[in-house]
């Protein structure tokens, strides 16, 4: 359970000086306040699930700059598993790269079969 516990970062050993409590730190290479603050609440969070295989085998060059993001951070946390879990706030920078609105980009996606999950 430790371990699993460290893979979300939440320290369950605290560091000399630190209190007895779990921590929650950030594991990302640019903080997100938002996701840290969420994460520290204990608030459940949606994480958005995209089949990034699925997303390869678009027949559009369109979704090329989608292709790379969303392979940048499975390799980024060294992952080869084709479903791709973000955060909220990736599926605005996705949809902002498609030049859609959110609702837009998530109906449409739905619809392809790469947004497998919104939960």
């Amino acid at each position: 359970m430790k371990w699993l516990l460290r893979l979300l970062g939440i320290e369950s050993s605290p560091q000399p000086g630190e209190s007895k409590e779990l921590t929650v730190k950030e594991r990302r290479a640019e903080p997100d306040p938002v996701a840290l603050a969420a994460a520290a609440s204990g608030e459940p969070r949606p994480k958005p699930g995209l089949d990034l295989e699925r997303l390869k085998a678009l027949p559009s060059s369109a979704y090329q700059p989608l292709t790379e993001y969303l392979t940048y951070i499975q390799v980024k946390r060294g992952e080869t598993e084709s479903l791709v879990f973000v955060r909220a706030s990736d599926i605005d920078a996705l949809a902002a790269l498609t030049g859609e609105s959110r609702d837009n980009f998530v109906k449409e996606f739905k619809r392809l079969g790469v947004l497998i999950s919104m939960n």
